[in-house]
């Protein structure tokens, strides 16, 4: 069973790149090819010009693009949510500081607008 879901989802894998990249017509050739009674090599080769190995290389490296940067986050979930976490408290406390600033100096404005000149 896990093994037939896993063959559904490489499939599906490898068209939506063939459409990403070729085009929706190009499944469509394939298919043609595979009608007139090609080989699943031939009909590939002729559809997309490339062997079926080279448009396999291809599709491994799209792979490896895609899942990058998720697999990362997905094996570094607990460091990634910590460091964004002391961002945000980092930038809490910046605001914090700069509001007492502020108060700070409107507290020294009013000071001189209630104390009459010397």
């Amino acid at each position: 069973s896990s093994s037939l879901q896993l063959a559904y989802q490489e499939s599906k894998s490898i068209v939506d790149y063939i459409v990403k990249e070729h085009g929706r017509d190009s499944i469509l050739r394939i298919i043609k090819h595979l009608k007139d009674g090609r080989t699943i090599d031939i009909a590939i080769a002729r559809a997309l010009s490339m062997s079926t190995g080279k448009l396999e290389e291809r599709w491994h490296d799209d792979l490896k693009r895609k899942y990058t940067w998720l697999t990362y986050l997905s094996n570094n979930i607990y460091q990634v949510l910590f460091t964004l976490a002391g961002l945000v408290l980092l930038y809490g406390f910046i605001r914090v500081i700069l509001k007492k600033r502020a108060y700070k100096d409107e507290d020294d404005l009013d000071e001189e607008d209630v104390l009459p000149p010397m």
